[in-house]
């Protein structure tokens, strides 16, 4: 892995000890992104 690999896995890891998801996408310059969910649960009814 080198160190940008590094650094996105640092990131998700980062997220998923918050609590969150992350999701990983790969955009046309070839990088990569990752964006922070956070899923709320409502009730309705």
């Amino acid at each position: 892995m080198d160190d940008k690999d590094s650094k996105m896995v640092a990131e998700v890891k980062s997220i998923s000890a918050r609590g969150n998801n992350a999701e990983v996408k790969q955009d046309k310059n070839g990088e990569w992104i990752v964006y922070e969910v956070q899923k709320k649960k409502k009730k309705v009814g």
